[in-house]
């Protein structure tokens, strides 16, 4: 079983309008939240009040109850009894407004632009234990990534969803993940690319392995005679349609619910069988002895080409 998630490494050169890529990629993403906040927004002023009037009776009850025991402890004098009595009542007032007060939700998010392990951790709790990071101009990310190496272990687990728990001598900053999920695009130029793989402690923790490097093309440069398009999808705006899609998808799966079903997608014999053989090369490569100042990527391959398929 591979998850869809993938960590992808697009090298282009300066100039080739990275940014402007990234926000096109990320700007069906930002309409479907923006509709889904401006739902929510229109009822909040009315709500608000409501809250407000409930503080402001939860407030006055302490008043009076403080205000009553006061009067008995001037008249007969300080006691335990008085005392006790008078922080059960307020306790009883505190827990049955509290039952009214609505808490507000987090903010709903899809991109993250945080690279500390604790903020991240903290993020992918709020948001249903799945985010995703674009970024157009890679550098000041790693250069973060590199200065702090715990956020490497969290970067790893989102890979394949497996159980990660943040935990530290402070109580509140514990935070257990069950299935954190991420997907990574950074746009980085050549050398900056390149220099990451030198990197030989990124290659042994698993992290590069994990990854899939592009070196990009021109966009003009793109040949798709290969490919099979019909008649009624070649005049589209391909833009249009990727917004489409994307829309769809968010619109019947999007959740921050940690306890969210997850569909497994199977893989019919044939294709099994065609990854199996591919995996099965590989690691006759490998014993071979050929490749191997690759052989952490090659011993991966099979699972990122059925994450790609």
């Amino acid at each position: 079983v591979e998850m869809i998630n993938l960590y992808i490494l697009l090298a282009k050169k300066s100039g080739e309008k990275k940014s402007a890529l990234c926000e096109k990629l990320k700007q069906p993403y930002r309409n479907f939240l923006s509709r889904r906040r401006t739902s929510k927004s229109s009822n909040e002023k009315h709500l608000h009040q409501i809250q407000q009037n409930i503080k402001i009776a939860e407030t006055a009850c302490e008043r009076a109850i403080i205000s009553k025991y006061t009067s008995k402890i001037r008249k007969y004098g300080e006691s335990d009894i008085c005392i006790n009595s008078m922080i059960e009542e307020l306790t009883h007032v505190k827990s049955n407004f509290s039952r009214h007060i609505i808490k507000k939700n987090a903010k709903e998010d899809i991109f993250i632009d945080t690279t500390t392990s604790l903020g991240l951790a903290k993020k992918l709790k709020l948001n249903g234990e799945t985010l995703a990071i674009i970024e157009p101009e890679a550098g000041i990310f790693l250069s973060n990534f590199f200065k702090d190496k715990s956020l490497l272990p969290l970067l790893l687990k989102c890979f394949g969803s497996e159980p990660y728990l943040y935990d530290t001598s402070t109580p509140e900053r514990l935070i257990d993940l069950e299935r954190p999920s991420m997907n990574i695009l950074l746009m980085l130029q050549n050398n900056i690319l390149f220099d990451l793989f030198s990197k030989k402690d990124l290659v042994e923790i698993g992290f590069l392995p994990r990854t899939l490097p592009i070196l990009g093309a021109n966009f003009d440069d793109l040949i798709f005679k290969n490919f099979n398009f019909n008649h009624q999808q070649k005049n589209q705006d391909w833009m249009a349609l990727y917004e489409e899609k994307i829309l769809t998808i968010l619109e019947a799966n999007y959740t921050q619910d940690t306890d969210r079903e997850i569909f497994d997608i199977t893989c019919d014999a044939n294709a099994c069988s065609i990854l199996l053989d591919f995996e099965k090369e590989n690691q006759a490569d490998l014993m071979a002895g050929h490749f191997r100042h690759m052989a952490p990527f090659i011993r991966k391959l099979h699972g990122i080409a059925a994450r790609i398929a």
